[in-house]
């Protein structure tokens, strides 16, 4: 097994620089040009594993098709750290196509960006690079920030949240709990995509059990009169015609459209709220492994947190992580579960049990 070696150097601060980004798009691949700006100064393992990932001078990225693997890790990366080509490739199939490859014998990727979910089986028949103790202390990140023994680095958190819209309610009107939208009024008022909505009562699975769970997601199908729709651009929509006053969603996405689209929308602490864990991970056979290295050790830094955050919106929501996320949620005093190697599957039943009921296909 390879492992990321490093020494006990801090990291200095990374200067941020201005960089023209070309994209060739081809599909859902992203080849970024590298940049050709000033490097930045840097020193210790940093600088030794900037000047190794140069002469690669490329990496190839996996993840879910979305612009925070398409675009801004790419953008962000390069800003940091010129010089270093990104082929970044969105798949909604990333974990399996990658255990595949693996298995027979080929090895294009480099570093991959998925929830704690995916990793898993790519974890159990060792195709994951663990990090060396060092490196992880170059960059500033502390055990609470890894996983899987150290090959998973935590560095983004999608979290469930109900939004509204903030013409026709405020935030003190509403349940501050999943089953508060039993509650007569809200009857017939609740939209959520197929995707999001079984995750409400999936969670609750985790702490009151199969039944209760089912009793529950019944409750919302038959009492509440949810409706499930088939995405939740579609469901945003309805709120937005006020043909629906709130939708299942996602804290990060909300604030997306909230600051960056100036929609009047904004989102409520409802508890428990699950939190997808996304990971950066390395390649155990990458072929770029310093670049491969350098990426996702600055991705799971504070620097790189910071930056993905102020551009995607996709942010650390942990505790005591350095992003307004993390604050946002801890002033509202959320409760919040978050993803881990041992509640990820079960819960995963659980969802599949609870969309069957929401459905219809099952009573």
């Amino acid at each position: 097994m390879r492992t990321i070696n490093g020494s006990h150097a801090a990291l200095r601060a990374i200067v941020a620089v201005a960089v023209m980004v070309a994209a060739q798009v081809s599909g859902r691949a992203v080849n970024v040009a590298s940049a050709q700006d000033k490097p930045p100064a840097l020193s210790g393992i940093v600088k030794d594993l900037y000047e190794a990932a140069k002469k690669e001078g490329q990496l190839v990225l996996w993840g879910p098709p979305t612009d925070t693997v398409e675009k801004f890790y790419p953008q962000e990366f390069q800003k940091a750290f010129p010089g270093i080509a990104v082929k970044a490739i969105g798949d909604s199939q990333a974990p399996q196509k990658l255990l595949t490859e693996a298995l027979a014998g080929s090895h294009q990727a480099d570093v991959f960006w998925w929830p704690i979910s995916g990793f898993l089986d790519l974890e159990k028949r060792g195709l994951v690079a663990k990090f060396d103790a060092a490196a992880l202390q170059a960059f500033g990140i502390v055990a609470g920030d890894t996983t899987l023994d150290g090959r998973g680095l935590k560095a983004a958190n999608v979290i469930y949240t109900l939004e509204y819209d903030t013409r026709r309610l405020k935030r003190e009107e509403l349940p501050r709990t999943w089953e508060g939208l039993l509650e007569p009024r809200w009857r017939g008022r609740i939209v959520g995509a197929t995707l999001l909505l079984p995750g409400v009562p999936a969670t609750y699975g985790l702490a009151k059990g199969e039944q209760w769970m089912l009793d529950f997601a019944r409750k919302l199908r038959d009492e509440a009169k949810v409706t499930m729709v088939p995405s939740t651009p579609l469901a945003r929509e309805m709120l937005m015609r006020g043909e629906k006053d709130l939708v299942i969603s996602l804290i990060s996405e909300t604030l997306k459209r909230k600051h960056l689209h100036n929609e009047p929308v904004d989102w409520a602490p409802v508890g428990p709220a699950w939190s997808t864990q996304h990971m950066l991970g390395v390649l155990e056979k990458a072929p770029h492994p310093n670049a491969a290295r350098l990426f996702a050790l600055w991705g799971a830094s504070k620097e790189g947190k910071i930056a993905m955050e102020r551009e995607s919106f996709d942010a650390d929501g942990r505790p005591g992580a350095p992003t307004r996320l993390a604050k946002l949620v801890q002033e509202a005093g959320l409760e919040i579960v978050f993803e881990d190697a041992q509640n990820t599957r079960p819960r995963a039943g659980f969802y599949g049990k609870a969309r069957a009921v929401l459905t219809g296909e099952t009573k």
